[in-house]
């Protein structure tokens, strides 16, 4: 499901895609489950919200780590992860040069999740578990 989310530098919408359940969570309840990017502390520093150039990719990795801790299937959540960060890049960057910078980090950040996310896909789920029982 498509919701506008985030904006442009013109000030047009992006469209970011999300489960249903993520457009209708409060503020606080994605706190609790999403923080960004990094993995926390000292690895929010490795790996920041943001792609070259400042621009901030933390609301697609917000809706990324939502998805894992919902338990929605890992491939489409790290496809739907990689497509939101595309989308903001495409609509918030003028220079093809620096869009295509982007568009790598953006990449290598699909990569990593997808090859290196099992484990923290694995805890969201049994937090979830944990959580409802």
């Amino acid at each position: 499901m498509f919701r506008q989310l985030g904006i442009k530098y013109d000030g047009t919408p992006v469209p970011l895609e999300a489960d249903p359940s993520f457009w209708s969570a409060t503020k606080e309840e994605i706190d609790k489950q999403a923080q960004g990017c990094g993995p926390g502390w000292f690895g929010d520093y490795l790996i920041p919200d943001s792609v070259w150039g400042g621009l901030s990719i933390k609301r697609a990795c917000r809706i990324h780590d939502y998805s894992y801790f919902l338990g929605i299937d890992k491939g489409l959540a790290d496809l739907r992860f990689l497509h939101n960060m595309e989308r903001i890049i495409i609509a918030c960057t003028k220079w093809e040069w620096l869009k295509r910078l982007r568009l790598s980090q953006a990449q290598l950040y699909y990569k990593v999740v997808s090859y290196a996310g099992d484990s923290a896909y694995a805890a969201d789920k049994s937090n979830k578990i944990v959580n409802i029982i």
